[in-house]
């Protein structure tokens, strides 16, 4: 018997929460050809587990999902099993101007044969419009689609994204370079995971069709227009970005944001509210390296926003060239921060007592953590700092090597969704955490290592190269020596209470999750200020 779901019993409630860490598991769907973001009437499932056609029904993808038993009409086939054979089969089921989307892994025996240039000249001939693309898998989960039928998406991928760090890497880089020389199918010869969408003919004329299948997420005008898809990210809040190539496009047209589940809306709304607003008030070279916001629509009850493209490769994969040296970051930020330093002068400055006494209380009753809040504003709080200014700047929030890029001649930042007016130097401390320093691991695989090497140790190399940054940025923007130790916590603090939001978000309670940011303010709190005297003086 067929496996049946109906959307109607879900419409008046928001989906559980169990829904916000899996829905990544049908990022497919922001591929599909659909004419509009109405739920597709019956839906055909291969492959996947038991929870995937109802996850199919919660997040609005389709009102009834069937499985093989039911050889009825549908509107769309997905195949998640890797089969071309039993798609080609299934095909036949579809409505005029029905949708599809295949997997195909081709580790399984019963894909031998099956390149994806096979696959889609068969279904082309069959009179579907079709694209492909490449999967790159990560875990249990593909965080990469990469359209192989626009020119240009191949060679832009192993030129701006790809990373190349490592002498492997850097081989197979370029290697894949020589081999593609703009031909994106060429990849798909050794690509080992791939995806074919297509869309039927809506009069159901079976001649062979022109053109390639856009994504109905694109809008009704992107004709011949297909996206790289971007999937990746940490937790159940991180968004999906779509770059949009058409057939003559050597980079990304614009960049597509949106949630996986409407209840992380507010992120998109407000990255494109901060863009608006920093934007204006930089000038032109600074102007230049953050993106131009230009808009939000819905999509499927998911808010959609558009920016403009900003073109350069993560400082975090560069390691010989001029743009990628912390010192050119620094110099970089210090202008950027005064700037926007300038442009907030008519702000209400935070007094210190709300920088820093207010902000701890808050974490540490939030977050229920085993401080003595009392004691803990004593030695970081005002009591501390006394009523030093902090100059207030437009904060990225979330200023990694990776979000940082080079293109060759200036700097720009990406993702802005966390970003707001905030006491001056902490994105400076969040970059120096998650830099990438030679003699330590990464930051996400031992971070109080990290912490304790860059942060807390008076000798080591991290250390030693840390200090100087911090006192140049210090000098530059008008920060007292003696508030770097307190506006490390105050940077902690905001990165715990920002991911306390988000697990709230999802129903979540905050105190019971494994909050690392809150761990670490909590290690730099029990420390007594040890690091403080690292940054005095020359």
């Amino acid at each position: 018997m067929p496996v049946v779901h109906d959307v109607r019993r879900d419409v008046s409630r928001p989906p559980p929460s169990d829904v916000h860490g899996v829905a990544r598991r049908l990022d497919w769907r922001f591929l599909l050809p659909v004419a509009n973001d109405a739920p597709l009437e019956r839906l055909r499932l291969l492959g996947g587990d038991a929870s995937t056609g109802e996850l199919i029904v919660e997040c609005g993808v389709a009102s009834t999902v069937v499985t093989e038993g039911d050889d009825g009409p549908v509107d769309a086939v997905v195949s998640l099993r890797g089969e071309p054979q039993d798609v080609e089969r299934l095909l036949t089921t579809l409505r005029p101007g029905g949708v599809f989307y295949c997997e195909v892994d081709r580790a399984s025996r019963r894909t031998i044969g099956w390149s994806a240039a096979r696959l889609d000249r068969r279904l082309r001939r069959a009179g579907f419009r079709t694209t492909v693309y490449w999967r790159r898998r990560r875990g249990d989960h593909d965080n990469l689609f990469l359209p192989l039928d626009a020119p240009g998406a191949v060679p832009w991928y192993l030129g701006e994204v790809i990373d190349d760090r490592g002498l492997v890497r850097g081989l197979a880089r370029t290697m894949l370079r020589l081999l593609v020389r703009g031909n994106g199918h060429r990849l798909g010869l050794l690509a080992r995971r791939y995806s074919v969408v297509g869309v039927t003919d809506a009069s159901g004329a079976a001649a062979a069709p022109r053109g390639l299948a856009s994504p109905g997420l694109l809008g009704s005008g992107a004709t011949d227009v297909v996206p790289a898809v971007l999937a990746g990210g940490e937790g159940a809040w991180s968004r999906v970005v779509l770059l949009p190539f058409g057939t003559t496009d050597a980079q990304p047209r614009e960049v597509l944001k949106l949630p996986r589940t409407r209840e992380h809306n507010r992120s998109t709304e407000g990255e494109q509210h901060t863009l608006a607003r920093l934007r204006p008030d930089l000038p032109s070279d600074l102007a230049a390296g953050v993106p131009s916001a230009r808009g939000i629509r819905t999509w499927c009850g998911l808010c959609v926003g558009s920016e403009s493209f900003v073109p350069g490769r993560p400082v975090g994969f560069l390691t010989r060239v001029a743009g990628s040296t912390l010192e050119a970051a620094v110099d970089w930020l210090i202008r950027l921060d005064s700037a926007t330093r300038e442009a907030l002068t008519d702000q209400p400055r935070p007094s210190t007592e709300e920088t820093f006494n207010e902000a701890f209380r808050t974490t540490v009753e939030r977050l229920r953590l085993p401080l003595d809040v009392e004691d803990l504003c004593r030695r970081f709080g005002v009591e501390h700092v006394g009523e030093r200014p902090v100059p207030l700047v437009w904060q990225h929030g979330d200023l990694t090597p990776f979000n940082l890029r080079w293109d060759g001649s200036r700097h720009s930042a990406v993702d802005w969704e966390s970003a707001r007016p905030g006491p001056a130097l902490c994105d400076l401390l969040y970059l120096l955490l998650h830099w990438q320093w030679h003699d330590l691991p990464r930051f996400g695989v031992a971070p109080a290592e990290v912490l304790d090497a860059v942060f807390l140790s008076e000798r080591g190399r991290a250390a030693d190269l840390v200090s100087t940054p911090v006192r140049r940025y210090c000098a530059a923007l008008g920060v007292d020596d003696a508030l770097v130790p307190s506006l490390l916590l105050r940077m902690l603090s905001q990165q715990a209470l920002d991911r306390a939001d988000r697990i709230r978000d999802i129903g979540l309670d905050p105190a019971d999750d494994q909050n690392l940011y809150a761990d670490l303010f909590c290690r730099v709190a029990t420390t007594g200020g040890r690091p403080a005297t690292r940054w005095a003086g020359p």
